[in-house]
């Protein structure tokens, strides 16, 4: 799996993550990555994640904060509804 590759080269405590995935794959992705993150031994409290979650995904965001991610655990903004062809009007 290509997350476990590009994990195994890098201290994720260092650096902050950020999955900016596609509303249709956005759960799937954060499952994806919270799993390889715990194959690879690292403690989720210890690490800044945004899995780029919405309000529509709000259920993962809360198995994920069980689970012991930090967060942050939700994106409130407009962009989904914006790429889905919402106007201003």
């Amino acid at each position: 799996m290509a997350l476990d590759e590009v994990l195994a080269g890098i201290d994720p405590t260092l650096v902050a993550l950020a999955l900016d995935a596609p509303p249709t794959t956005a759960v799937a992705m954060a499952e994806a990555l919270a799993a390889a993150l715990q194959r690879h031994g690292h403690d989720p409290a210890a690490l800044t994640v945004d899995f780029g979650l919405g309000a529509a995904e709000a259920g993962m965001a809360l198995a994920l904060r069980r689970s012991g991610f930090a967060g942050p655990a939700l994106r409130a903004d407009g962009r989904r509804v914006h790429e889905g062809g919402a106007t201003e009007a």
